[in-house]
């Protein structure tokens, strides 16, 4: 039987993993393995900037046109990474028509798979999130629609 001040410092050590919330200012973007539409392995790194999610089909042709207005290597050079949640699609629909349209690109989407981390990311209606780092961690979360997306990245 556990006495009172154990019991405390056992609530102190394991609250924090109770609370399954958004990301928030502050917080590291931990380091997580995604696959891109390549299924390839691609991190989040300390060196990364900016990491913009999308959440629906609107915010994936937003950012993608948006890539394309680009030079090429745009995202590389501005250590930008760019996610797809992609966790509450169908399997199928992803190998059969999502993923050979994403393979398309010249850029690398990475594609959020696990529901865990997807309720992790900040979401928005409508909206792209874009989460500003620092070595790794949060400094600032926007949300936005495709006209304020360069202008929230290019303030870096």
């Amino acid at each position: 039987m556990l006495n009172s001040s154990m019991r405390s410092l056992l609530i102190l050590l394991f609250f924090p993993l109770l609370l399954v919330g958004a990301f928030k200012e502050g917080d590291i973007f931990f380091p997580v393995i995604f696959t891109d539409q390549f299924d390839q392995n691609v991190s989040i790194l300390t060196k990364d900037q900016v990491v913009i999610v999308v959440f629906d089909k609107a915010g994936y042709y937003d950012v993608n046109a948006f890539v394309k207005s680009k030079r090429e290597g745009y995202l590389r050079k501005m250590k930008i990474r760019y996610l797809n949640d992609i966790s509450a699609m169908p399997e199928n629909i992803l190998k059969f028509f999502v993923k050979p349209n994403m393979q398309k690109k010249p850029f690398s989407i990475l594609l959020v798979k696990d529901e865990k981390f997807s309720q992790k990311l900040n979401y928005r209606d409508g909206k792209i999130t874009v989460y500003h780092l620092k070595e790794g961690k949060i400094v600032k979360i926007d949300f936005v629609e495709r006209d304020g997306l360069e202008k929230v990245i290019e303030e870096q």
